[in-house]
């Protein structure tokens, strides 16, 4: 199973997450970098925790956080 750790070190994950902040940035934006992608992963995964959700779903909370900037490389 992937898991946060898996991502946060992920070579083309890093490059996707920079990516998407230079498109963002460039239409304004402030950052939506790697610092971001952490600080909302830790926000998800700590609200599912809060709720006692089981650890799995905190992780992929986690997860889909820290992916949610990539999708502006192409869609922005």
């Amino acid at each position: 199973m992937i898991s946060l750790s898996d991502l946060q070190n992920d070579a083309d994950t890093r490059k996707y997450l920079d990516r998407a902040d230079e498109v963002l940035g460039a239409i304004g934006y402030t950052e939506h970098g790697r610092r971001h992608a952490n600080v909302t992963a830790k926000r998800a995964r700590s609200l599912l925790e809060a709720l006692a959700r089981p650890p799995r779903q905190c992780e992929l909370a986690g997860i889909a956080a820290y992916l949610h900037v990539i999708g502006n490389v192409v869609n922005r």
